[in-house]
Formats: C-alpha cells, sequence, structure tokens
C-alpha cells in the first residue's frame, strides 16, 4: 500500500507581462514563497531597508543633495544610487537575479520603482489572504477533532 499525499508550495505566483517594442510581450515569472522561513526572512529584511538605504546616500550623495540638471555626473550618481537600492529591494523579495531578469526584459529604473511599490503591497496582500484561509482550515480540522473526540468521551 502507498500512502500518498498532494499539497502546494506556499506562496505567490507574479508574471509580469513587458511589451516590447515590436509588440511582441515578454513575460516575466516571478514567485513569492510564503513559508514561515520566507516571511520571517523578508520581515528581517524589510527591517534592514533603512540601514541600506543610509549606506546608499552616505555611497552617493547626489541622492540627498541637489543636482543641477547640467551636472551630468551628479545625475548618473542619482541613477546609480537608485539602481543600487532598487536591485536589492527586487533581489531581497523574490531572489538574487530578479533586478536583472525585469531589466533583460526592458524595463529601466523609471518603471521598476513604482512597480515595486505595487507588487510589495499586492504580493503581501495575498500572502495575507493565504495565511488566514490556511488558518481558517486549521480551525476547521481542530474543531472537528475536538468535536470526534467529544463524543468519544460520552
Amino acid at each position: 500500500m502507498v500512502l500518498k499525499f498532494k499539497q502546494k508550495v506556499d506562496g505567490v505566483p507574479v508574471e509580469i507581462d513587458v511589451e516590447q517594442a515590436d509588440g511582441t510581450v515578454e513575460t516575466v515569472n516571478l514567485f513569492l514563497a510564503t513559508n514561515e522561513n520566507n516571511l520571517t526572512e523578508i520581515m528581517d529584511k524589510a527591517s534592514r531597508v533603512q540601514d541600506e538605504a543610509k549606506d546608499i546616500m552616505k555611497r552617493y550623495p547626489a541622492l540627498t543633495n541637489e543636482v543641477d540638471e547640467n551636472d551630468v555626473n551628479g545625475l548618473k550618481e542619482i541613477i546609480a544610487g537608485a539602481t543600487e537600492f532598487i536591485r536589492k529591494n527586487y533581489d531581497d523579495l523574490f531572489g538574487e537575479g530578479t533586478f536583472d531578469k525585469l531589466s533583460n526584459a526592458g524595463l529601466g529604473l523609471i518603471k521598476l520603482m513604482p512597480l515595486l511599490d505595487e507588487l510589495s503591497t499586492s504580493v503581501f496582500e495575498e500572502a495575507k489572504k493565504e495565511a488566514d484561509k490556511a488558518n481558517k482550515e486549521s480551525d476547521k480540522r481542530k474543531a472537528a477533532l475536538l468535536m470526534k473526540a467529544k463524543k468519544k468521551r460520552k
């Protein structure tokens, strides 16, 4: 006799369609694992984001100083600092290389910045729904077991 179990991986799949200049669409598939270990790791990373942002601002002072629009070096520094920060956030959230996948699909910094905010919000809302659903199912199983145990005692 073979005992067979089927389980679904805890997580939120994400598809990002990037329309190319020729009209074709390149789909970038991402996945945010929502198991306990990954969620704990993400929370830890989120608490370090401010420290990392401060570090990036120290290395790229143009991010916090006013830069004249004619200051090419200052503008390059802003782009480099912002890119490093956005890269770190994408890679921390969805795994190493995520920023590169999105960049290679044709998304630049101007598109990736607001997308990160939208993705973070949407993914965490979906993860919360999944966690709530799992808790309800667990509560139902516990209630059923309690009822069964109560019936046996009678």
